[in-house]
């Protein structure tokens, strides 16, 4: 199992997926690590910017994070992770 570092707030050389609720229903957001651009970088993935589910967040962040070499964090302000997403430390 996947196992991730809560913060509150990400370094600028990690990537980071953020949790929180949208309509009721967790969702998630993932910036990029500064390499990308000298700071985090807030990433879109659906038509409007909107958040994306967490798995597929979970996914986009670990093709993000090997690609750039970078850690993967989490930011859950409001306690809204599940144990089926991984170990949060």
């Amino acid at each position: 199992m996947d196992e991730f570092r809560k913060v509150d707030d990400p370094d600028s050389d990690v990537v980071a997926v953020e949790l929180l609720v949208v309509d009721g229903v967790t969702k998630a957001k993932v910036d990029g690590p500064a390499i990308m651009s000298g700071k985090l970088v807030e990433l879109t993935f659906m038509d409007g910017g909107e958040p994306v589910d967490v798995p597929s967040a979970l996914a986009i962040a670990r093709n993000l994070a090997a690609q750039h070499e970078a850690e993967i964090v989490v930011v859950d302000l409001d306690d809204l992770w599940r144990p089926e997403w991984g170990n949060l430390i």
